[in-house]
């Protein structure tokens, strides 16, 4: 039995300190709270010729107004620091260079500013660049080309061609991406992408925004793995981003959930299963980047699965948060009964992202509390009964 217990403890080892103790409320709370302070920032560099566009792109990742034009908090003479709470991106955007300013040594000194001055601890470094070009100006400066070598000395660049009204297919577009081709600059995927991060109307047509999805998950792949989720959390761009790395979460949770479940000890409660599923549920909703108060939501989501537990049998769906006395949980029947709840309770939040970032809803925090609330009942209703 004290094997068994010990066994226990460490396969809950991940959950919060003084779980047994702690309500299922505070059990959330501090699992969401932790998952997100314990994330790493991504750093990520804009820079480019003045006017591009970069304020532009870094709202459109965010999914709102993060950097107003000419409004940031002044690093230095040169670079702006972007930074939104709640989101683990942190954007520099340096000031736009202007022509015939003396631009030797730029991508050089912006680099040093950041890795040495302002970001001191040794897992903040500037994670990748962008180097923005104005699509429209059909040219890439021999200065650019240097400036965009020099940063490739030390991180991941990308050259994006932004303000891009013309389709891919437009003869001077296709020729300008030619020629940057031809240069073998040492950007990411060997070429340049093409966005436009705001769309724009031009008298009756409308120019949708394009592209930017292509970016962000560009980056996503570029960055190391312990900064993936960060990314996928904090833009607003690519939800199956946020999905993915979800169900990173439900994997670990599935894992532990059959070890715990098959663990031979009679357990007369399902306190390590059940506690585990909640921990899960708060990462969830951190990796999704649902930024509703972790304790309100705790409040909202809990008794959803109580009520779910009270009204079902063993005998008919096969799960259950509190196993027949005498016997140990199953362990197929817990990592099953698990998943099935991570995955209901990403797709809740996933529905209620899409409306809180859809122009024509933007659903508020309450508006969204109900929505995932209700999805996540009809789902695990649905799950139940098949």
């Amino acid at each position: 039995m004290a094997v068994n217990e010990a066994f226990l403890d460490a396969l809950t080892s991940t959950l919060p300190r003084g779980w047994r103790s702690m309500s299922n409320d505070d059990v959330y709370g501090q699992q969401a709270q932790a998952e997100a302070t314990d994330q790493p920032k991504v750093n990520v560099l804009l820079t480019g010729m003045a006017g591009v566009g970069k304020s532009t792109m870094i709202n459109g990742v965010i999914g709102h107004e993060v950097a107003p034009v000419g409004v940031g908090r002044p690093v230095t003479m040169t670079v702006d620091e972007y930074t939104e709470p709640g989101v683990p991106i942190r954007f520099f955007d340096s000031r736009g260079i202007e022509l015939g300013e003396n631009v030797d040594g730029t991508s050089a000194r912006i680099s040093k500013i950041i890795r040495e001055q302002y970001l001191r601890d040794d897992d903040e470094f500037v994670d990748v660049a962008l180097y923005c070009v104005n699509e429209g100006s059909w040219r890439l400066l021999d200065f650019e080309e240097k400036i965009i070598t020099d940063l490739a000395a030390t991180m991941p660049v990308f050259l994006v061609l932004t303000q891009c009204y013309s389709d891919a297919t437009d003869t001077q577009s296709v020729a300008f991406i030619k020629d940057i081709g031809a240069r073998n600059l040492p950007i990411v995927g060997g070429r340049p992408m093409r966005v436009l991060a705001q769309g724009r109307r031009f008298g009756p047509a409308w120019v949708p925004p394009s592209g930017l999805g292509e970016l962000v998950e560009a980056i996503y792949q570029e960055l190391p793995n312990a900064k993936k989720r960060s990314f996928a959390r904090g833009q607003a761009v690519r939800i199956e981003l946020k999905i993915t790395e979800a169900r990173k979460v439900v994997a670990w949770a599935t894992g532990v959930a059959a070890l715990i479940g098959a663990v031979p000890l009679p357990i007369l409660d399902s306190g390590p299963l059940s506690t585990l599923q909640i921990a899960m549920l708060a990462r969830i909703q951190v990796a999704m980047g649902l930024n509703i108060d972790k304790e309100s939501m705790a409040r909202a989501v809990l008794p959803v699965l109580a009520t779910m537990n009270a009204g079902r049998s063993l005998s008919k769906a096969l799960l259950t948060f509190i196993p027949v006395a005498g016997t140990a949980i199953n362990g197929t029947i817990a990592a099953t009964m698990t998943g099935a709840l991570g995955e209901a309770y990403i797709q809740a939040c996933a529905l209620a992202l899409r409306q809180v970032n859809d122009p024509n809803r933007r659903l508020s925090a309450a508006e969204a509390q109900s929505l995932v609330v209700a999805e996540l009942r009809a789902r695990l209703t649905r799950f139940l009964k098949s």
